[in-house]
Order: structure tokens, then C-alpha cells, then sequence
């Protein structure tokens, strides 16, 4: 299967594919049209950005694994700066859910979201594991708790033993302080050797928390799950994260059981200008 496939009949010559290629993998083959520099297919990064502006629809860029691209046209222009930030500035961590699962549908629609994030490189190597099933969250819910039992023993500082502490606390009496309550758990997970595993991460995640607004979900990140999925090879084989790979991050998320009526106050924003 070839990456870079041209349709000649629809270039115009324009040059503009050449010109964006973060590469510099393309040059214009005797000034008529563009062709990948001989034994570079390996240095593409599949960015597809020579295939998103050319005007002509000439350029095809295909590569295993691949999924289908959203048709958005007609969209630019319709999402203005007042209606972002009004779904930005709305977003709430939820800390109560109702028990009822999310559709998988609603959840596909979400990780088409996360798949278009932006990845180091275009690496598009972050993987998902979703616990769309509150019995199985709850297990998940205890193997922390029992984690926090060992780090409140033998903890790394005071701070980290007080919150192992109220953990425990909370969940004997009969709380769930680990994922509150929610029917669904999300985790990103990575090659244990990719340095930009976690920071794709949570650009996906960011994603993925602001939309499933739009759905109805509630969404909060699980810090906890993270610290003992990553320092736990028993909890992080629990969550089902395959050998050699590493939890990244976790985010909980089903449908909120309470409606926040204004935007809470948040610092200034602390900018030096030069």
C-alpha cells in the first residue's frame, strides 16, 4: 500500500502541499506536481496535512489503521469564540452520578474526538480501556483503597499519608472517594517507553472532558487512579493495561447527578508580557 497517492487529473500545481510538509518529504517533480522524495515514506508523519490543503481533493494519504475522516463541511466559521468559551468556562468536575451506563454509541462519539488530538510527532499511539460498568468500577474502586492501605503505612511523606488516610476513611464509611460513584472509567495507556505517552494523554482526555458535555455526561479526573494504577502492577492489570505498556490517565464520567447553576470564580490569569 503506497502513503502518498496523487490523482494528477485534480492538481493544479500550486505547490502548497510541498510548501506545509513538516518534513520536507515533498518537492514538485519538474515544477507540474508533487511527489514524495525517494526512500522517505519512512520519515512521513502522517500528519495529513499536504492531503487537508489541497483544494482539488488530489492527494490520498493511506496508512494501516487508519480510521474514517468526519465530514465537517460547512462547520468552519459556525463555532465563534463566545459559544467555546461559554463551554469551557461551564465545565465541572462531577462528583455525582446517576447509576444509569452510558450508551457505547455516546462513547465513540467522544474518542472520534480524542482520535483528532494533537500527539507528539503524530504518533497517534494512545490506546483506551473503558469500564463501562459501575460492578466492575467498584472492584477497581477497592484494589485502590487497598493500595492506599499499604501507602498510608509505609507513605513517601505526610501529605500522601493523610490523603491515603481520608480515602480510607471515606470508604469505610460505606463512600466511594475513588471514581464517586460513577458507572463509567475511562483510561488512556501508552508504550511504557514513549516520552510523550502522558502529555498525548491528557490532550486527548482535555478533549474528550470538554465534549461530553455536549453529550449530557459528567466527567472528573481520576488522580487517584492514576497514582495507584502506575505504582501497582496488580491494579493496573486489573484496569486490563497489557504488558509493556503504562496507565497514562484516568477520567470517570457517566451522567450527573446534580446541575451546577453558575460559574464558580477562578484566579486571574497570571501572563508576563514582553
Amino acid at each position: 500500500m503506497s502513503l502518498f497517492n496523487l490523482d494528477r487529473e485534480k492538481c493544479i500545481s500550486c505547490g502548497q502541499c510541498v510548501e506545509i510538509c513538516a518534513s520536507n518529504l515533498l518537492v514538485l517533480k519538474d515544477s507540474e506536481y508533487p511527489v514524495m522524495r525517494e526512500g522517505m515514506e519512512g520519515r512521513c508523519l502522517k500528519c495529513g496535512h499536504c492531503e487537508a490543503i489541497c483544494s482539488g481533493g488530489a492527494i490520498d494519504i493511506r496508512y494501516e489503521g487508519a480510521g474514517a475522516v468526519p465530514d465537517v463541511s460547512g462547520v468552519k466559521g459556525e463555532i465563534g469564540y463566545e459559544q467555546f468559551a461559554k463551554l469551557a468556562f461551564s465545565r465541572r468536575s462531577t462528583r455525582n452520578f446517576k447509576s444509569k451506563a452510558i450508551e457505547r454509541e455516546k462513547l465513540k462519539k467522544l474518542f472520534d474526538i480524542a482520535r483528532y488530538a494533537p500527539t507528539g510527532v503524530n504518533i497517534q499511539s494512545v490506546s483506551w480501556i473503558v469500564i463501562n460498568d459501575r460492578e466492575k468500577v467498584e472492584k477497581v474502586v477497592d484494589a485502590v483503597i487497598e493500595w492506599a492501605r499499604y501507602v498510608a503505612k509505609n507513605p513517601p511523606n505526610e501529605m500522601i499519608k493523610g490523603l491515603c488516610e481520608h480515602l480510607i476513611a471515606a470508604r469505610e464509611a460505606g463512600k466511594d472517594p475513588i471514581c464517586r460513584t460513577a458507572p463509567c472509567l475511562i483510561v488512556a495507556y501508552d508504550s511504557a517507553e514513549n516520552t510523550f505517552a502522558q502529555i498525548n494523554s491528557v490532550i486527548a482526555l482535555t478533549q474528550m472532558d470538554l465534549a461530553a458535555q455536549t453529550l449530557g455526561l459528567g466527567t472528573c479526573w481520576g488522580g487517584f487512579v492514576q497514582m495507584a494504577a502506575s505504582s501497582s502492577p496488580q491494579i493496573a492489570g486489573l484496569i486490563g493495561i497489557p504488558e509493556g505498556f503504562a496507565p497514562q490517565y484516568a477520567l470517570m464520567a457517566g451522567y450527573p447527578n446534580i446541575e451546577f447553576k453558575r460559574i464558580p470564580k477562578r484566579n486571574a490569569a497570571r501572563v508576563t508580557w514582553k
